[in-house]
């Protein structure tokens, strides 16, 4: 197993969507940390009369505005997500105003800090961590919590997944993998573990 030199002041957890990183992000702080969610940071990096918003709308178009000049965020994400380019110049945008949060935040604690990205990796972000974990799930179940959680059809799932970089890049940059198959007592089991091997200052690979 491998062993931790010290214990760590940040996790950060990802996966793609729907895979449940934000249950077992919240079931790992609720044991001992805080949960800080990486989507929160980013509706903090495009607050109106923010510069994120400023760059977000001169690249975008007003369109992407709500009528009291917050962002939409729907209206965005229709335009991003079935196209590679505009994703990117999106990400381009966010990804460092969204490190900047992090950074601040990771400074003052209090810690262990647990950081939910579905990006963690893809922005750089995991640099900030002390240890990462990749939350996975099998692709019929992520459909299925998908569909309901945010009322999309499945074209439009597949849209967002597919957006994405798949499990085996996650995994291959991540120190521990945890398998979602099951039912939630399942996972929080799967945190209690994981939360007592890290105070014993070593972890599994897999769980």
């Amino acid at each position: 197993m491998p062993v931790l030199d010290r214990p760590p002041r940040t996790i950060g957890v990802t996966g793609g969507i729907g895979s449940g990183k934000s249950t077992f992000s919240k079931m790992l702080a609720s044991l001992g940390g805080i949960h800080l969610d990486g989507d929160q940071l980013a509706r903090k990096a495009v607050e109106p009369g923010s510069e994120g918003l400023r760059q977000v709308r001169d690249r975008f178009g007003p369109q992407i505005l709500m009528d009291d000049g917050t962002l939409n965020r729907r209206a965005l994400g229709a335009l991003v997500f079935c196209d590679h380019a505009a994703l990117a110049d999106l990400e381009a945008i966010l990804h460092p105003l969204i490190g900047d949060l992090l950074k601040a935040t990771i400074k003052t604690g209090p810690y262990p800090i647990i950081y939910e990205a579905t990006l963690l990796f893809e922005a750089g972000h995991h640099h900030f961590t002390d240890l990462t974990v990749t939350v996975v799930a099998p692709r019929e179940i992520t459909l299925a919590r998908v569909a309901i959680r945010d009322s999309l059809g499945v074209p439009q799932i597949r849209d967002r997944l597919n957006s994405q970089h798949d499990d085996s890049y996650r995994l291959n940059l991540s120190d521990i993998a945890v398998h979602n198959n099951n039912d939630l007592e399942s996972l929080e089991q799967k945190a209690r573990t994981l939360h007592g091997d890290i105070l014993r200052g070593s972890f599994k690979s897999v769980y």
